[in-house]
C-alpha cells in the first residue's frame, strides 16, 4: 500500500510539473522572426532617444534573445505626437517598441491630439524616472540660481528659458516654480524645440539663458563644462558628483518633479506577442547593463510590466489633469 502511495504521489507531482512545462511553453508559442524597430519619440540626444539607445546597448550586452536584429529609428516633433500616430499605423504589428513619456497623457488633454495611451496603444512597460532640472550657459550671468529666481522675480519676461515640448514637465518645471515666487505664469516667456537634445545645444550656445530639462538630458554638456546645473527637482540632494545641485525645496520652492518613460507597442497585438516582449524587457530592466545604464544617466528603476503600467498610465492621466489645471492651462 505504501508503495502505490507513494507511486501515486509520484504520478500527481509528475503531472503538476509537466502541467507547468506545458503552461510555459505555450506562453512563448509566438517568437520573433523579423527585426525588431526601436523608435524614439524625439529627435537624437533628446531624453527618449537616449533610452532607446540604452536598451540597445543592454540588448547587445545581454543578448536575451541570439538572432533578434534591430534598427534604431527616430520621429521627433509634435510633442510625440508624430511618433504615436505612426505606431497607431503599425496595428497588429508586433515588431515596434516606441519609448514615449508622460506627454502620452498630456497631449490629450490639451487637445493635441485624440490618442490615448492607454486605449489606442498597447502600453508595454514602464522603464525609469529621473528628477528636471535647470540648465544655464556656463559662461552666462545666471550661474548663481539666486541671482536667477531674482530676476525673474522683478522682470520675469526678461529670461528665455528653454523647453523640449510643450505640453512637458520641461513646462511644469518653469510654471509652478513662478507660481512659487508669485508671478503669472502668462508673463513666462520661454520657447519650445523639437527634443530635449535640441534644447541643450541652443543653451550651450547661447541662444536662451535657461533650459529647463530631465537631468540625462543635461548631463553630457555638463560633463563637457558648457552648462551648470543651478537647480534640481527632487525631494532632497543626490549624491556626488551632483550633490552640489540645490533642490527646490531647499531653496524655499514647494515643487517637486519627476518624469518617467515607457515603451508601447501597436494596437491590435496577440496576448502572446505582448506576453512575450512583456516577460523579455523584465529580464533586460533587471538586468546589470541596465542598472549601469540608470547609473549613466542619473535615472531611477521604475519598472512596471505590461498589466501594472497599463493602470499606472490611467492614474497618471488624471494627476497629468491636475496638474494642468494648476498651472493655469486647462481649458
Amino acid at each position: 500500500m505504501r508503495t502505490k502511495s507513494k507511486l501515486n504521489t509520484i504520478l500527481i507531482l509528475s503531472i503538476v510539473i509537466l502541467s507547468f512545462s506545458v503552461i510555459s511553453f505555450s506562453a512563448y508559442c509566438w517568437e520573433p522572426t523579423k527585426q525588431l524597430e526601436l523608435l524614439a519619440s524625439g529627435s537624437p540626444g533628446g531624453g527618449n532617444d537616449l533610452t532607446m539607445r540604452a536598451i540597445e546597448q543592454v540588448l547587445l550586452k545581454e543578448n536575451p534573445v541570439p538572432g533578434l536584429s534591430w534598427i534604431v529609428t527616430n520621429q521627433g516633433g509634435g510633442g510625440g505626437n508624430i511618433a504615436m500616430s505612426y505606431l497607431l499605423q503599425q496595428k497588429g504589428n508586433p515588431y515596434i517598441f516606441c519609448v514615449n513619456s508622460n506627454r502620452v497623457n498630456l497631449n490629450p488633454i490639451l487637445g493635441t491630439t485624440e490618442l490615448r495611451a492607454g486605449n489606442d496603444f498597447t502600453p508595454l512597460c514602464r522603464l525609469q524616472v529621473e528628477h528636471m532640472v535647470w540648465a544655464v550657459n556656463s559662461d552666462g550671468p545666471y550661474t548663481d540660481i539666486n541671482v536667477l529666481l531674482d530676476k525673474i522675480k522683478k522682470d520675469p519676461g526678461s529670461i528665455t528659458f528653454g523647453v523640449g515640448t510643450v505640453p512637458s514637465d520641461d513646462l511644469f518645471n518653469i510654471l509652478y516654480v513662478a507660481q512659487e515666487l508669485g508671478v503669472d505664469p502668462n508673463e513666462i516667456n520661454y520657447i519650445s524645440f523639437k527634443s530635449g537634445g535640441d534644447l541643450i545645444t541652443n543653451l550651450a550656445g547661447g541662444h536662451i539663458d535657461v533650459a529647463s530639462t530631465s537631468m540625462g538630458e543635461a548631463l553630457s554638456m555638463w560633463e563637457a563644462g558648457k552648462v551648470d546645473l543651478v537647480s534640481i527637482g527632487a525631494p532632497e540632494r543626490i549624491p556626488a558628483p551632483y550633490d552640489k545641485i540645490p533642490t527646490w525645496t531647499e531653496l524655499g520652492i514647494n515643487v517637486v518633479l519627476t518624469h518617467w518613460r515607457g515603451l508601447f507597442l501597436a494596437p491590435g497585438l496577440t496576448d502572446e506577442q505582448v506576453h512575450y516582449w512583456s516577460d523579455l524587457m523584465a529580464e533586460v530592466c533587471s538586468s546589470k547593463a541596465w542598472e549601469e545604464q540608470l547609473v549613466k544617466y542619473e535615472w531611477y528603476d521604475a519598472f512596471l510590466p505590461h498589466d501594472e503600467f497599463a493602470a499606472f498610465l490611467e492614474e497618471d492621466y488624471q494627476k497629468s489633469k491636475d496638474m494642468i489645471d494648476r498651472a493655469g492651462m486647462l481649458k
